[in-house]
């Protein structure tokens, strides 16, 4: 499990996190989250995952704001957004 992979990148863990990567199993399930999708963390997603599915709750982001390309997001049908007050 890489948690906070955003954060880790942004603290100059690059190297390290790829290290961690190489010593896991071949056969393993890795899960990679992140509150954002930046293009580093992309990249550790392709490094570290064989066939990614990325979740999602918000539909809406764009991989090329200029050309409006939407991601191709999974968001689950059973997501409910709440708030506690």
């Amino acid at each position: 499990v890489l948690d906070e992979a955003d954060r880790l990148l942004e603290m100059g863990f690059t190297e390290e996190v790829q290290e961690l990567v190489k010593l896991c199993p071949v056969n393993r399930q890795t899960l990679l989250f992140s509150a954002t999708m930046t293009h580093d963390v992309d990249k550790l997603a392709a490094y570290s995952l064989k066939r990614p599915s990325r979740i999602t709750a918000d539909g809406s982001i764009r991989t090329n704001e200029e050309q409006g390309e939407l991601n191709k997001v999974a968001v689950p049908a059973t997501l409910q957004q709440e708030f506690v007050r």
